[in-house]
């Protein structure tokens, strides 16, 4: 039971990877072609772009109120998406090494990726649209604490 959570995990990784590549070529084209309509953007109310383009979709919102607008850290948040899915998937690997001290960690991370979701989906409530690629990362958020949830779980009773 237990591989079928770590492959699982890695399919959420993986899924949380490529949305978050496709915020940043959805952020990246709407920004050279104003004309651009991405498939996310399915009406005033139903937008991507429209919160891609926001200027809460870099730094969180929260980068250049702290270290200024220039901070190298004022990075799109889909950019930050790719790198830290990217970086969890190698953790994964880890985590099958060593699974009894880093799935306690990867529940930590779960729990801070939730606390970030609630916050960009308030963020979702004051720009007033409905963003799909968001959604899908707030899921693949959830899916992630589920599964290591699940995952530490098992590691406590095999120790047991």
């Amino acid at each position: 039971m237990r591989k079928f959570y770590i492959y699982a995990n890695f399919l959420i990784l993986f899924l949380g990877i490529f949305v978050s590549c496709y915020a940043l070529y959805v952020e990246i084209r709407s920004e050279s072609d104003p004309e651009y309509i991405a498939m996310c953007d399915l009406n005033q109310l139903v937008s991507c772009t429209k919160v891609m383009n926001s200027e809460y979709s870099t730094g969180f919102g929260i980068v250049k109120l702290i270290f200024g607008e220039d901070s190298s850290l004022n990075m799109s948040n889909a950019f930050y998406g790719v790198v830290g899915y990217f970086f969890l998937t190698i953790f994964q690997f880890f985590e099958i090494l060593h699974p009894y001290f880093l799935t306690s960690i990867s529940v930590k991370i779960g729990y801070l990726l939730n606390i970030l979701s609630i916050y960009l989906f308030f963020i979702l409530l004051h720009l007033q649209t409905l963003c799909i690629v968001c959604l899908t990362t707030y899921f693949v958020n959830a899916a992630y604490l589920f599964l290591a949830i699940r995952r530490n779980q098992i590691n406590k009773n095999k120790s047991e």
